[in-house]
C-alpha cells in the first residue's frame, strides 16, 4: 500500500505540471475554468471565441510566451486552491513567457502581445493579494506596458477580445486604484492624458448573429456607450482618490474643499449618466436580443452604483466622518447593489468576480444589519469566483470591518469611524483588485 502510494508522487517536483503531457492539458483547462475566472463578461457574450476557437488559445498555438503564459496561470489557479505541488511548475512557466517579454521582437505579433501582458497582468495580481512576496508590485509593470499596446494607430483595427480587454483593464485598473493601491494608475493616467480613446469593440460577423436587427443594435450600442461612460468615470475617480489620500495624509486638503470635490463630481456623474442612458430603458420587453443589451445595461447600472457608493464612502480616510449629507442616497445605493446581486444569483450569475466589489461596499457602508449579513452570506456563496479565492478573502475582510464597527459602536463611537483601506492595511491584507 505505501509503496504504491509514493510510486504515484512524481521524483522531480520542481517539473511537475511542465511535462509535456501535463503542457497539453493546461489550455483546455484554462479555456473551459480559468478564463471564466480572469473575464467573465467576456466569457458570457463569448467575446473570446471567433471561428469556435478561443482567440487566447488559437493566438498561444503560434505565440509560445502566451503559451507559457497560459500554462502559469492554469496552475496557479488550481495550485492555491488545494493543489501546492503545482505552485513550482506555475512559476516556472511565469519564469519562461517574463523572460520572453525581456527580448521581445518588435516584429511580434501586437495582438498576442497584448494578450500575454493581459494575462500575466492577471497572474500578478493573484500573487500579489497573496503577498507572495511581501512587495510584488509587477502588476503595475504590466499595466504600464498594456498602455503602451492599447494606443492604436488611426485606421487601424483591433480584434473584439482585444478591445474588450482594453476597456477592461482600465477598469482593473482604477479598481486598484480605489482600493488604496499606490503602484495603481499608469493604465487610467496614459487613458486620461491621451484623448480617452480606447478601440471600440468591432462587430464582426459572428457579432451580426447575435444582434438580430437594426433595432437590437442601435439600442445595443447606446447601452455600450453607456457602460463605456462608467469606465471613464472610474479611471477620473481613480486618479482622484490616490491623489486625495496622499494630500489627506500630508493635511493640504481642507475639509470644505474635500467636500466640495465630491459634490462636483457626484453633481457631474449623476449628468453624465442621465445624458447617456437610453430612453425607455426599462421598457425593452419586446426588442430583439434582449439578453446581451439587459446584461450590458445591468453591468453599466451596477457599476455606476459602486462608483457613487464609493465617491461618498472611501475616496480618503475616514471620509464618512466628515458629514453624512450623502446618507439617504448611499442607503439606496446599498439596497440597490444588494438587490442586484441578489436577483442575479437567481440565475446562477456566482461566477463574475465584479460583484464581489459592491457587495463588499454595501455591506461596509449600509447601516442595516441585514443588509451586511446579506453581502456576508453572498461573498460566501461566489468564493470560488476569480483566481484562487480571492472573493474569499473579500469576505475575511468585510467580515474584519463589520467587527470593528460593531466594537466602536459598543464603546460609544461610530460605524463611521472604521475606514476599510487603513484597516486592511493594518492587517496586513493586500486586495489589489476585489474578487480578481
Amino acid at each position: 500500500m505505501e509503496l504504491a502510494r509514493f510510486s504515484r508522487v512524481p521524483l522531480d517536483m520542481m517539473n511537475y505540471g511542465t511535462r509535456t503531457r501535463d503542457n497539453g492539458i493546461h489550455p483546455l483547462l484554462f479555456d473551459k475554468i480559468v478564463c471564466r475566472k480572469i473575464m467573465p463578461m467576456a466569457v458570457r457574450f463569448k467575446l473570446n471565441i471567433e471561428d469556435n476557437e478561443n482567440v487566447l488559445i488559437s493566438s498561444a498555438k503560434q505565440f509560445l510566451p502566451l503559451r507559457h503564459a497560459i500554462c502559469a496561470i492554469t496552475l496557479l489557479n488550481s495550485g492555491m486552491k488545494n493543489r501546492p505541488e503545482l505552485i513550482a511548475g506555475s512559476f516556472q512557466h511565469y519564469d519562461r513567457a517574463i523572460t520572453a517579454c525581456r527580448s521581445m521582437p518588435p516584429s511580434a505579433n501586437s495582438e498576442a502581445v497584448f494578450f500575454l501582458h493581459f494575462i500575466l497582468l492577471m497572474y500578478d495580481i493573484a500573487c500579489a493579494s497573496q503577498r507572495w512576496p511581501e512587495d510584488r508590485v509587477s502588476w503595475s509593470l504590466h499595466l504600464r506596458k498594456l498602455a503602451c499596446l492599447a494606443r492604436v494607430p488611426a485606421g487601424s483595427t483591433v480584434g473584439r477580445l482585444q478591445a474588450y480587454l482594453s476597456w477592461y483593464v482600465l477598469l482593473l485598473d482604477a479598481q486598484a486604484g480605489l482600493a488604496g493601491n499606490p503602484e495603481a494608475g499608469h493604465y487610467t493616467r496614459a487613458f486620461l492624458e491621451n484623448g480617452r480613446s480606447l478601440p471600440a469593440w468591432p462587430i464582426s460577423p459572428s457579432q451580426r448573429q447575435v444582434l438580430s436587427t437594426p433595432g437590437a443594435m442601435e439600442v445595443f450600442l447606446q447601452t455600450h456607450r453607456l457602460s463605456l461612460v462608467t469606465f471613464e468615470m472610474f479611471a477620473e475617480q481613480s486618479q482622484a482618490s490616490l491623489k486625495l489620500r496622499n494630500t489627506f495624509e500630508d493635511r493640504h486638503v481642507g475639509l470644505e474643499e474635500r467636500q466640495e470635490f465630491i459634490q462636483d463630481l457626484t453633481s457631474r456623474h449623476e449628468e453624465l449618466w442621465q445624458f447617456n442612458c437610453p430612453a425607455d430603458i426599462d421598457n425593452l420587453d419586446g426588442i430583439d436580443d434582449l439578453g446581451i443589451i439587459r446584461g450590458t445595461y445591468n453591468f453599466a447600472r451596477l457599476q455606476f452604483s459602486i462608483l457613487q457608493l464609493h465617491l461618498h464612502t472611501s475616496m480618503y480616510p475616514y471620509q464618512r466622518l466628515d458629514g453624512d449629507v450623502f446618507a439617504e442616497e448611499d442607503a439606496r445605493h446599498c439596497t440597490y447593489i444588494i438587490d442586484t446581486v441578489n436577483q442575479s444569483f437567481k440565475f446562477n450569475d456566482k461566477e463574475n468576480h465584479h460583484l464581489a466589489t459592491g457587495l463588499f461596499l454595501a455591506g461596509a457602508a449600509t447601516k442595516l444589519p441585514a443588509e451586511k449579513a446579506a453581502a456576508l452570506i453572498m461573498l460566501r456563496e461566489m468564493e470560488h469566483a476569480g483566481l484562487s479565492g480571492a472573493v474569499a478573502r473579500v469576505r475575511h475582510l468585510l467580515e474584519l470591518v463589520v467587527r470593528e464597527q460593531a466594537k466602536r459602536e459598543i464603546s460609544g463611537g461610530s460605524a463611521d469611524e472604521v475606514d476599510w483601506i487603513e484597516l486592511s492595511r493594518e492587517h496586513g491584507l493586500k486586495n489589489v483588485v476585489f474578487g480578481m
